[in-house]
C-alpha cells in the first residue's frame, strides 16, 4: 500500500532537526535519508 504523501511530508518535518532530510519513492513505498543516508521506510 502506497502512502499518504502528506504523511511521508508530515514525517520527514519531523525529523528537519536531526539534518538535512530527503525522501524518495521506492518499491512504492518512501525511503528516508539523513544527510544522504538511508535510515528508513514509510510504509
Amino acid at each position: 500500500m502506497a502512502s499518504n504523501p502528506d504523511f511521508v511530508q508530515y514525517i520527514a518535518d519531523q525529523c528537519a532537526g536531526a539534518g538535512e532530510i530527503t525522501v524518495k519513492k521506492m518499491f512504492g513505498d518512501y525511503g528516508i535519508y539523513c544527510d544522504g543516508v538511508i535510515f528508513g521506510i514509510i510504509p
